[in-house]
């Protein structure tokens, strides 16, 4: 899994390969989910203060079709900033464009442990 993440949007791949795959051999919605709060979380912690982090609270997806593409793309973005929840959404694709699934999160803000 590979990161771009910008002050406002991020993007997070995985390559698609029999690992991911669930018993019909297309991506499993488990992994559809993983990338897309790590697209939403990461983008999420990296706008807090230092000394700060956050937390998934909650997660919605709608998976809308599938793939036997080469690669999952979630890109993530802000819905609201506030100084201690956040909520984004999430579009994941395959590399050709197509949309795979939807996907909403809040994220609590925490102080960072030592």
């Amino acid at each position: 899994m590979v990161g771009k993440f910008e002050p406002e949007v991020s993007e997070v791949r995985i390559p698609i390969t029999p690992v991911i795959h669930n018993t019909i051999k297309v991506p499993h919605g488990g992994i559809v989910a993983t990338i897309a709060d790590a697209a939403m979380g990461g983008l999420a912690s990296r706008s807090v203060p230092e000394g700060y982090n956050v937390v998934t609270t909650n997660m919605n997806i709608s998976y809308i079709a599938t793939t036997t593409n080469k690669e999952l793309i979630a890109r993530g973005r802000f819905v609201h900033k506030g100084r201690q929840t956040l909520v984004m959404e999430c579009d994941i694709e395959d590399e050709t464009g197509r949309r795979l699934a939807i996907a909403t999160g809040s994220f609590f803000v925490i102080q960072r442990r030592p």
